[in-house]
């Protein structure tokens, strides 16, 4: 394999791997915060319906009979018994069920607690479709999803630029050494590059190629001298 698509590769797996990672880690945050989200919707929907209670705007009996203060709000009221004392806590739970016996059952982000009306306390259970937030978390998901891909493209382009041009000394040099077939050849000169290994390199080789010429040079000298010493 080729030094630039190895190295090329091994950035795309890198690149891949935190690409994964983060796609993951926004996804349970977008969740974690669009979930947070929902439950301070239904704690404003307690709110809301404590001071609807009390300027007299609705009933328990209107609140049992619509079930609703909205399109996506469920409301259930019931009494709870005088001698037991209440829990006034808010109590936040996923659950699944059907409003209507004759509908499948959906998932629901529930709200228990107690609240107190014309000095009787009530169990006051609010309930969220999930299915609308989820939708927001997938659509914020796509859209970061989307960003992610558009990244790992330009990365993979802006890489695949770099490395070229960062190895195209390195390849020049190499595309030399290739044409050095012979002893004329001796004479070329690899240039100084702004990389320091690739410049040692060069550096390096330089220095092989005068050592060469010298050693050559030498060699005929002896063997000029030789041969008139012998022809002597």
């Amino acid at each position: 394999m080729k030094l630039q698509a190895k190295i090329t590769r091994s950035n795309l797996l890198v690149n891949l791997v935190f690409m994964i990672i983060a796609g993951l880690s926004v996804y349970f945050i977008v969740q974690a915060a669009v979930f947070h989200e929902l439950d301070e919707h239904l704690l404003n929907h307690k709110t809301d319906l404590i001071q609807r209670f009390e300027k007299e705007e609705i009933s328990i009996k209107s609140i049992n009979r619509i079930g609703a203060l909205g399109s996506y709000e469920w409301i259930e009221l019931k009494p709870l018994p005088r001698r037991i004392a209440p829990q006034l806590e808010d109590h936040i739970s996923t659950v699944v069920r059907s409003r209507f016996r004759s509908e499948p059952e959906d998932r629901y982000r529930q709200l228990k607690t107690a609240i107190s009306i014309d000095g009787r306390y009530y169990q006051l259970t609010v309930y969220e479709e999930v299915a609308g937030w989820e939708g927001i978390v997938l659509s914020i998901l796509l859209g970061v999803f989307a960003l992610l891909f558009v990244w790992f493209g330009l990365v993979y382009i802006g890489n695949t630029i770099i490395i070229k041009k960062s190895l195209s000394p390195f390849f020049d040099t190499i595309s030399k050494l290739r044409n050095i077939r012979s002893e004329s050849d001796f004479s070329t000169i690899f240039p100084e590059v702004d990389t320091d290994e690739l410049d040692e390199l060069n550096r390096t080789l330089n220095r092989m190629l005068n050592e060469l010429a010298t050693s050559i040079t030498k060699q005929k000298q002896f063997i000029q001298n030789a041969s008139h010493e012998l022809l002597t």
